[in-house]
Protein backbone atom coordinates (compact mmCIF):
# COMPACT_ATOMS: atom_id res chain seq x y z
CA UNK A 1 0.00 0.00 0.00
CA UNK A 2 1.14 3.64 -0.98
CA UNK A 3 0.06 6.94 0.66
CA UNK A 4 1.19 9.81 -0.45
CA UNK A 5 -1.51 12.05 1.45
CA UNK A 6 -1.20 12.94 5.25
CA UNK A 7 -3.10 10.30 7.42
CA UNK A 8 -5.40 11.26 9.97
CA UNK A 9 -6.25 9.35 13.11
CA UNK A 10 -7.43 12.52 14.85
CA UNK A 11 -10.79 10.95 14.32
CA UNK A 12 -10.09 7.75 15.84
CA UNK A 13 -8.96 8.71 19.44
CA UNK A 14 -10.00 6.70 22.10
CA UNK A 15 -10.47 3.47 20.15
CA UNK A 16 -6.78 3.87 18.43
CA UNK A 17 -5.10 1.92 21.52
CA UNK A 18 -1.75 0.99 19.14
CA UNK A 19 0.58 1.78 16.58
CA UNK A 20 1.99 -1.92 16.36
CA UNK A 21 0.75 -4.01 13.66
CA UNK A 22 -0.35 -7.95 13.78
CA UNK A 23 3.43 -9.07 13.55
CA UNK A 24 4.45 -6.76 16.23
CA UNK A 25 6.01 -4.12 14.25
CA UNK A 26 4.98 -0.50 13.69
CA UNK A 27 2.54 0.79 11.21
CA UNK A 28 4.58 3.69 10.33
CA UNK A 29 7.38 1.42 8.64
CA UNK A 30 4.97 0.29 6.07
CA UNK A 31 3.70 4.13 5.24
CA UNK A 32 7.15 4.90 3.72
CA UNK A 33 5.34 7.61 1.19
CA UNK A 34 3.21 9.16 3.73
CA UNK A 35 3.92 12.78 3.27
CA UNK A 36 1.86 13.75 6.48
CA UNK A 37 0.24 12.60 10.13
CA UNK A 38 -2.03 13.66 12.22
CA UNK A 39 -2.81 12.53 15.62
CA UNK A 40 -4.45 15.47 17.47
CA UNK A 41 -7.19 14.63 19.84
CA UNK A 42 -5.75 10.67 20.11
CA UNK A 43 -6.04 9.64 23.84
CA UNK A 44 -4.54 6.11 23.13
CA UNK A 45 -1.59 5.45 21.81
CA UNK A 46 0.05 2.21 23.19
CA UNK A 47 -1.46 -1.18 24.63
CA UNK A 48 -1.44 -0.16 28.31
CA UNK A 49 -1.61 2.79 28.57
CA UNK A 50 -1.95 6.58 27.14
CA UNK A 51 1.98 7.50 27.70
CA UNK A 52 4.60 5.86 24.72
CA UNK A 53 7.36 4.73 26.95
CA UNK A 54 9.66 2.27 27.64
CA UNK A 55 9.13 -0.57 24.46
CA UNK A 56 6.15 1.88 23.27
CA UNK A 57 8.72 4.69 21.88
CA UNK A 58 8.89 2.35 19.03
CA UNK A 59 5.53 3.03 17.72
CA UNK A 60 7.16 6.44 16.87
CA UNK A 61 9.81 5.40 14.74
CA UNK A 62 9.65 7.51 11.93
CA UNK A 63 12.76 6.31 10.23
CA UNK A 64 11.12 4.44 7.38
CA UNK A 65 9.08 7.41 6.57
CA UNK A 66 11.26 9.46 4.13
CA UNK A 67 8.70 11.18 2.11
CA UNK A 68 6.84 12.42 5.94
CA UNK A 69 6.87 16.75 5.72
CA UNK A 70 4.07 17.35 8.48
CA UNK A 71 3.52 15.88 11.59
CA UNK A 72 0.86 17.07 13.75
CA UNK A 73 0.58 15.83 17.43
Amino acid sequence: MILTQPIDFSTVGADLPSMTTANGSYLFRYLPNCEGVNLDGCSQLTNLNSNISDADKNQMNFQYMTALKTLSM
